[in-house]
């Protein structure tokens, strides 16, 4: 009996891990930050000379209804659009942040009809 609770205390052990965590305050201010002097009417690039790269990626769902008459096609799809912004980074290292999330209002969006896309950016930082 005595050998198999330490058993089962010694491979809790080998499971557990370290979390770092930072506060509210502490996210809220890096983002105050970045966004301090950010504009989105300006490219999300350095060098404004530098090329935009938007990975595209589209997934069609389902074919909602076929109109053979009138020619029309209605579908669902998930279109998703991703690109990196140069402006808004930051050391994840000194941070221990690594994901931000922001309102599609704060961040550069590229210009296509977004009236019927609903569109949620995730700005993620990759670590090497």
């Amino acid at each position: 009996m005595y050998t198999t609770v330490v058993t089962i205390f010694c491979m809790c052990l080998k499971v557990m891990h370290v979390v770092y965590g930072v506060t509210v305050v502490e996210y809220k201010n890096l983002r105050e930050s970045l966004l301090a002097n950010y504009s989105t009417s300006i490219r999300p690039v350095l060098d404004q000379d530098d090329t935009v790269y938007v990975f595209t990626a589209f997934w069609l769902v389902d074919i909602n209804e076929v109109d053979v008459v009138s020619q029309n096609l209605l579908t669902t799809a998930h279109l998703e659009l991703a690109w990196t912004d140069e402006l808004l980074q930051w050391n994840p290292d000194t941070t221990g942040i690594y994901t931000m999330y922001f309102k599609q209002v704060r961040v550069c969006q590229n210009n296509f009809n977004r009236s019927k896309f609903t569109v949620l950016f995730l700005l993620s930082l990759m670590s090497p």
